[in-house]
């Protein structure tokens, strides 16, 4: 069984011999074409999206792979809104790896061409939910005004195809500008 994560944040029990990318993946390549991406491509975010998806956080929304709705609401709820570090344990194991082929190093080539200044693994939700419902989200961070959407998505595009290589294909990359 390889590892992965289910749809609310919980992790899939593995042995010690799945700490190993999908053998049918390529966790190398970095490319990414609609023939080889079956996942739509996410919409541009609107202006209230953009400037209020991130609620309070200091942040604006370049690009997301998620196709989840913006909730509106967001931008009237400043303060629910958390972020922890990624807590999954086979995630994080990947996620720190060392060498070559660690998941961390991939994912920052898939991102090369955007000016990168933070790269972290988050967990984000709401008061309202349990932390461990909350799900993981890999979060580059680029200067204010220096990626535009179509590089911005493209590279997450390409980040989130080497996670789901990896057989993490519940966890998004998102693209998000100091503001």
């Amino acid at each position: 069984m390889k590892p992965g994560i289910n749809k609310k944040g919980k992790s899939a029990k593995a042995t010690p011999a799945a700490i190993e990318p999908a053998a049918d993946a390529n966790p190398t390549q970095l490319e990414t074409s609609e023939a080889s991406n079956p996942q739509k491509r996410p919409e541009k975010p609107n202006f209230q999206e953009r400037r209020h998806y991130y609620g309070p956080m200091d942040y604006k929304l370049v690009a997301r792979t998620s196709d989840i709705e913006f909730d509106k609401t967001r931008a009237k709820t400043k303060g629910e809104m958390a972020v922890d570090p990624a807590g999954h344990p086979y995630f994080v194991i990947f996620w720190n790896g060392r060498g070559a082929n660690s998941l961390q190093l991939l994912v920052r080539k898939a991102l090369s061409p955007l000016e990168i200044v933070k790269l972290e693994a988050v967990q984000t939700g709401s008061a309202d939910q349990a932390i461990t419902d909350w799900p993981v989200v890999v979060c580059a961070t680029v200067k204010k005004n220096s990626a535009k959407w179509e590089q911005a998505v493209d590279a997450a595009l390409k980040a989130k195809d080497i996670l789901d290589g990896w057989d993490f294909e519940t966890i998004q990359c998102e693209i998000r500008e100091e503001k």
